[in-house]
C-alpha cells in the first residue's frame, strides 16, 4: 500500500465529489444530500486559494481516497473535517490525514481543533476520541463536539 498525503489540487475535484456524494458518506454530513458539481468546484477553488496548507488529500497509488481540512484555520478553534472513501475505511487513511493536519496546525501555532459530529455517527466519535479529542461542553441534541487541545 502506497499512501501519500498532499495538499488539495484542482484536478482532485471529481474524485472528491464521488466520495462526498456517496450515500455512505453524505449520510454523516449535516447537509444529508449530494451536492452539485458547480458548488463543489467553487468549494475546491476557495480551499486552494485561501487554505491550501490546511486542505489535504490522501492518495493510494495516485487515486484520491480521502480528504481532511480545517474549515477556517484563522478561527479561534478551527473545525477539522475528514472524509474517506467507504471502500478504504479502516486501513489508516483517516489517521494519516488527521496526523498531518494536526502537525500543520501545531506549526501554525493553532492550539486547539474541534470536530462537530452527528451524535449517531459512533464510528467517527470513537475515531476522534481515540486521537485525544474530548467533549468539553454539551451541544444541541443530535450533535457532539469534540476538542483536541495540544
Amino acid at each position: 500500500m502506497n499512501l501519500t498525503i498532499r495538499e488539495l489540487e484542482a484536478d482532485d475535484g471529481l474524485e472528491l465529489l464521488s466520495i462526498r456524494n456517496h450515500p455512505k458518506s453524505y449520510q454523516w454530513f449535516f447537509s444529508q444530500s449530494p451536492i452539485d458539481i458547480k458548488d463543489h468546484v467553487r468549494w475546491i477553488e476557495t480551499r486552494i486559494k485561501l487554505y491550501s496548507r490546511f486542505s489535504l488529500v490522501a492518495l493510494l497509488d495516485e487515486k484520491v481516497i480521502g480528504t481532511c481540512y480545517l474549515d477556517d484555520p484563522k478561527a479561534n478553534v478551527p473545525e477539522v473535517s475528514i472524509s474517506v472513501s467507504p471502500d478504504f475505511k479502516g486501513i489508516g487513511v483517516g489517521s494519516s490525514l488527521l496526523n498531518e493536519i494536526i502537525d500543520r496546525a501545531k506549526e501554525a501555532h493553532i492550539n486547539s481543533l474541534v470536530a462537530r459530529i452527528m451524535a449517531k455517527n459512533l464510528d467517527s466519535i470513537g475515531f476522534f476520541r481515540s486521537k485525544g479529542f474530548v467533549e468539553l461542553k454539551k451541544q444541541s441534541p443530535g450533535t457532539i463536539e469534540l476538542t483536541l487541545i495540544h
